[in-house]
């Protein structure tokens, strides 16, 4: 039982695979089963999850604000290890945290790396790049006031040697141009009047700086409205653009706020259009106005199109149902192939997504948006049971086990050419060959997902069992092989029983031995063979004859001389012929032939035990085997007699005896020593103490016996007490520092010596130590008794820890700063480490890296190491040298002709400088000191100066500038005719040129690159334009009379409702100016008319816009709109006649009430009885029903 992978039969289950994204404990259980009974046991599998390492950090800080960031470990695994790293170096506060801060001190750019582990998936590594920049400063110059116009050059100081530069906006308001993004900023030209702020803004990741200079043009103000604007409905409220000057009041249909200039295109619905807006400025006596098109756009009408259904299977599905056609589509797995757009569901998991339709009104930023779903559907789970265990002709039911599925075939194949098919859910099936064979499910699913299974099934029948032996009877222990002759099929299980208690499952267990037993024994053997479809045994037996067993019993095995003993045999194994021996040192006594010997005496003759030996062998015809037993004779005679080597001394006094008791075999000794101890040693020896510090008389007496007899014997002894001896001393000391050592010995003592267990010892009471090498020592304290002279020592251990041994290596320690030194630390017994980098920075930490320096110089290293236990050494090693760098710089005059070629000359000013190499747009121009360089076409040049000094230290310095051609004014079309109030659209199609100016009649009404303006006046206009580059070149194309503008008609009508004619009829009446000749108009319900005074009747009673557009001889129009406000006046009428038979009439076919103007209704029909047959509640937006019964209740007529 795999838990919830699968399940298995068989012996060995193979290898369990377990699929990707499974983890945690997975339990694996074993059933073995014989015709005896049932055996369970299991095992549990730890699948870890696969380690992705992640993290999350902020990829940007700035040193003037807060240049401390949080990583935070987001990673996948389990029981992880981290290890954070930062390259450059940075102060991590805890490198092996899940979630720690790292600290910046310097502008760069860092990859930050977290390294997560464990013992069995290995490690993963993420890493992510962090930039630190700082804020830049800007200062302008002081700029004088002018009169009427203003040209002039800018000028600022600021620092901009960050990182992460953005760049530097100049923004010139009122002049031209607008705007400049060059550090020396361009030649500003002012030709309006008013107050002036030039603007500097300096921009980085870290912010910004920026800096004002106001100055002041006095003239009579003039309006600029700017271009004409486009609303999207969909935006709502709209602020108009701020004019020049402000301060003004806005008017005209849509304003909200005259003040604010905010302006309401209407709601969704209400159509795409062009309005006319006023802007009237005021100035003492001066009253000025000028008006502005307002164009108007409605996108509520975009669809996205029908609801979309398909199968997770489905690779590409076409989206083309979005209206109006020409926009585009987003959502998940949404894709655009060469204009088209694909909806991939392979992509996504099951459900339902929203799809977006995006239109966009051409030259608008208007854009509508409309959805509908994609429901992505889920194939079946094709699943199959019983096909595990498959027999020969016997009726197989396939179930099946799949998921979703709504229709199924079936297909059952193996090595013949045929196959057989099933279109049911669960079919049954007769196999008729063994073998393999293969069977295929397909499953389709409600919505039309397929998806199918195959699986390759083995087909049984019942096994035979059956086996051969090499050998059938023989002496003990007698092998016999067997070999399994079984006819069996896939799957079968085999179960031998051996009779002689062993059993086995294997197909060929080998080589069985059988034991003898007291007689000749007949052992059965039988094999059990099954499998899914049967079983079978089968029984055989084998004769196994013994060897003999001689046994012996004798009446005791020993006693006092003389000793008599009688033998017994009770022999087994069916012996033929006995053979006895009485053996005394190896030397054969007596022997007998008999079953039983006659009783036998053993004698001991002098003070010594003596040992004799009897011994039986036993024969038959399958071997030979001996037996033995021994008889100890004991002495009737014992003397205890002991000595000692001292007798008087001091505690611990340890006493040796000597114990000379004859006979000195086979006798017990007990010895008392005085002092409630015992011992039952031959010669034992015994440390005595003195009684409460007193001398003490102790007796030792030997007891000694044997089964024959017993002695004793006794000796007093002296025990004078050794002195109470005391010491201590810190639990552990550091090598190569001072350890002290302090006497608290309670008694009275003298002659202190102490060991260290160095080697060093010192006469002292209370001494110091110095050890040079670690290591744990016992420290020994020798004194005497002042009274007695007795010795005494204790000792306490001492634990001396190693000193760290500061190392480590250093690289890149000489060059051109800023130089990046890199240091290695190769200390490996230390936890704290402190760095002095000899430059007044310090740094703490194993890992320190790196350390960068930024000025010349050379400066010593020093590392401070220090363990857990404040054992500390320092080391300095080696040097940083870092050279001398030059100060590049130079200067470059500015374009000093409006013809090409132009040739600058740059200053170089650089300091400490020895060579120079000048670089034009990364090129290599030239080694000269101070070059001249020509340029013949207009562009945008880099020029930098790269200098080394002799040390080979490097400085640069470059300068970005334009180089201007002579300007080239042009314009198109040159001439053109509009009508009153449209918008005159001029191509710009000059060359070399930064702004523009555009002049009608000579008068400035426009700076943008191409000319776009509604003209309000008619006649006949002049327009010129004059273009220039930031060089200060100028050219002008100048048109006599090239615009005319034709006047527009105004248009607009009245209406009234004519209470005289049929409900709902208006009579409309033109109110327009009298140069209109064609009138066309739109009554908002689908009709229109061509007549000047048109009479309409509306059907619809909804409110409806009406349009008219008059034309006059010119070609140019006009628009008005009003609003037809109809009277809501609803009316029903219910049918009395339904024929749902009817093939001629389809009003009388179906039940459809009649009505209009309707805001609710409610119509339901009953049977006889009361039961609801139909109901209705449904209207259209003119209040009309719209849902017909056709006769039906429940689907039947």
């Amino acid at each position: 039982d795999i838990g919830d992978l699968d399940s298995r039969t068989g012996f060995d289950p193979g290898v369990i695979s377990y699929p990707a994204g499974v983890t945690g404990r997975k339990t694996i259980m074993v059933t073995a089963t014989n015709r005896c009974g049932v055996a369970v046991d299991s095992q549990f599998v730890d699948i870890l999850e696969p380690i992705a390492a992640d993290a999350v950090i902020d990829t940007f800080a700035c040193l003037n604000s807060n240049p401390t960031l949080l990583a935070r470990d987001i990673s996948k695994g389990d029981s992880l290890t981290y290890e954070w790293s930062v390259e450059p170096d940075a102060v991590i506060a805890d490198q092996a945290s899940r979630e720690t801060t790292i600290t910046f001190s310097l502008v760069g750019t860092y990859v930050v790396s977290l390294r997560v582990f464990n013992d069995v998936c290995g490690e993963d590594l993420w890493s992510d790049t962090v930039f630190i920049s700082d804020q830049p400063t800007i200062d302008i110059l002081p700029i004088p006031d002018f009169c009427e116009t203003a040209t002039f050059r800018p000028q600022a100081e600021f620092n901009l040697d960050t990182l992460l530069y953005t760049g530097i906006q100049w923004n010139f308001q009122g002049g031209m141009p607008l705007t400049s993004t060059y550090y020396a900023a361009e030649t500003v030209t002012y030709q309006s009047p008013g107050d002036f702020t030039v603007q500097a803004i300096v921009t980085n990741g870290c912010g910004s700086a920026m800096d004002e200079e106001m100055f002041r043009i006095d003239s009579i103000p003039r309006i600029v409205l700017g271009p004409p604007d486009t609303i999207c409905v969909s935006d709502g409220i709209y602020t108009l653009p701020a004019p020049t000057p402000p301060g003004g009041i806005w008017s005209g249909t849509g304003i909200i706020d005259g003040n604010a200039g905010t302006f309401d295109p209407g709601p969704p619905g209400s159509g795409t259009r062009t309005d006319t807006v006023t802007y009237t400025f005021t100035n003492g006596e001066c009253i000025v106005s000028k008006t502005k098109a307002v164009f108007i756009v409605d996108l509520s009408d975009v669809e996205a199109g029908e609801d979309l259904s398909t199968c997770i299977s489905d690779a590409k599905v076409p989206l083309n149902g979005g209206l109006p056609a020409g926009g585009w589509y987003e959502g998940p797995a949404v894709k655009e192939e060469n204009g088209n757009f694909f909806f991939y569901p392979d992509a996504l998991e099951e459900g339902t997504y929203n799809i977006f339709y995006y239109y966009q009104l051409p030259f608008t930023d208007c854009i509508g948006v409309d959805s509908f779903e994609a429901v992505v559907h889920p194939l079946p789970q094709p699943g199959m049971s019983g096909v595990d265990s498959l027999c020969i002709n016997v009726p197989e039911v396939l179930t099946n086990t799949t998921t979703g599925g709504a229709s199924y075939e079936w297909y059952i194949r193996n090595d013949r050419p045929s196959e057989r098919f099933y279109a049911v859910t669960s079919p049954t099936h007769f196999f008729d060959t063994t073998g393999n064979h293969t069977i295929q499910l397909i499953a389709t699913s409600s919505y039309g997902c397929v998806d199918s299974l195959t699986r390759e099934v083995f087909v049984s029948a019942p096994p035979e069992a059956g086996f051969v032996m090499d050998s059938t009877m023989g002496c003990a222990v007698l092998p016999v092989s067997f070999d399994n002759i079984s006819i069996g099929y896939e799957y079968v299980h085999f179960a031998w029983d051996f009779g002689n208690g062993d059993t086995s499952t294997a197909v060929q267990p080998g080589t069985v031995l059988f034991d003898q037993g007291l007689s000749d024994t007949t052992y059965y053997v039988s094999l059990y063979a099954e499998n899914a479809c049967g079983h079978d045994t089968f029984l055989d037996s084998v004769l196994v004859f013994p060897k003999p067993l001689p046994a012996i019993d004798i009446s005791q095995p020993s006693g006092c001389t003389p000793l008599y003993i009688d033998i017994n045999n009770f022999s087994k194994g069916k012996p033929d012929d006995f053979y006895w021996e009485i053996l005394h040192n190896d030397n054969v006594l007596r022997t007998y032939t008999d079953s039983i010997p006659p009783t036998q005496l053993f004698e001991a003759l002098d003070s010594i035990n003596e040992l004799y030996t009897i011994r039986l062998t036993a024969t038959n015809e399958c071997g030979t085997a001996s037996a033995e037993k021994e008889v100890l004779v004991l002495p009737n005679t014992l003397r205890a007699f002991f000595s000692v080597d001292l007798v008087d001394g001091c505690e611990p006094m340890v006493v040796n005896t000597l114990n000379t008791t004859t006979p000195d075999t086979a006798v017990t000794y007990s010895w008392y020593f005085g002092d409630t101890n015992t011992s039952n040693d031959i010669s034992p020896s015994h440390t005595f103490y003195a009684r409460n510090d007193t001398i003490t008389f102790y007796d030792i007496i030997l007891v000694a016996q044997n089964a024959c007899a017993v002695d004793s014997a006794k000796v007093t002894i002296r025990v004078a007490p050794a002195p109470r001896l005391a010491f201590q001393t810190d639990p552990y000391a550091c090598a190569k520092d001072s350890t002290r050592f302090i006497n608290t010995s309670p008694d009275e003592v003298v002659g202190f010596i102490y060991h260290f267990g160095d080697g060093d010892s010192l006469a002292m009471t209370n001494p110091w130590h110095v050890y040079d090498l670690p290591g744990t020592y016992t420290v020994e304290m020798t004194a005497f008794d002042a009274v007695t002279g007795c010795p005494n020592t204790v000792s306490n251990d001492i634990l001396v820890r190693d000193i760290p041994k500061p190392d480590f290596a250093i690289s890149d320690n000489f060059g051109c700063p800023p130089l990046e030194a890199r240091f290695v630390n190769q200390t490996t017994d230390a936890e704290y480490f402190a760095w002095d980098f000899g430059d007044l920075n310090t740094d703490v930490g194993p890992d320190v890296n790196r350390h960068l320096y930024q000025q010349s110089g050379t400066f010593l290293v020093t590392l401070t190491a220090t363990d857990e236990f404040g054992c500390s050494a320092d080391t300095t090693k080696g040097t940083v040298e870092v050279y001398p760098v030059p100060d590049a710089h130079f200067d470059l005059p500015m374009q000093d002709s409006c013809e090409l070629p132009v040739t600058l000359c740059p200053t170089n000013v650089t300091q400490n400088g020895g060579g120079y190499d000048w670089y034009l747009n990364e090129n290599f121009l030239t080694d000269e000191n101070s070059p001249c360089l020509q340029f013949t076409k207009e562009d945008t040049y880099t020029l930098e100066l790269i200098v080394q000094n002799s040390f080979l230290c490097a400085d640069s310095a470059r300068t970005t500038f334009r180089i201007f051609d002579q300007p080239v004014a042009d314009f198109g079309p040159l001439d053109t005719t509009i009508c009153q109030g449209e918008l005159l659209v001029v191509d710009n199609f000059s060359r070399s040129i930064d702004y523009s100016k555009w002049y009608i009649n000579g008068v400035l009404v426009d700076t943008a690159y191409s000319f776009s303006r509604v003209l309000q006046d008619t006649g006949i206009f002049s327009l010129s334009l004059v273009v220039g580059n930031y060089s200060g070149c100028m050219d002008s194309l100048i048109l006599i009379d090239n615009i005319r503008v034709n006047p527009t008609p105004t248009v607009d009508f009245q209406f009234v409702r004519l209470n005289d004619q049929p409900d709902f009829t208006y009579q409309f009446t033109d109110r327009s100016s009298m140069d209109v000749i064609d009138y066309w108009w739109d009554f908002g319900d689908g009709d229109t008319s061509l007549t000047k005074d048109p009479l309409h009747r509306y059907i619809s009673i909804s409110d409806k816009w009406v349009t008219e557009i008059g034309t006059n001889k010119f070609g140019c129009r006009d628009t008005a709109t009003h609003l037809v406000d109809l009277d809501t006046v609803g009316f029903l009428y219910i049918p009395n006649i339904l024929e749902p038979e009817n093939g001629l009439n389809d009003e009388k076919r179906v039940f459809l009430p009649k009505g209009i103007g309707l805001e609710e209704y409610h119509i339901t029909i009953y049977s006889r009885n009361g039961e609801l047959v139909w109901e209705s509640t449904a209207l259209d937006d003119d209040g009309k029903p719209t849902e017909a019964w056709d006769g039906t209740y429940r689907g039947s007529a």
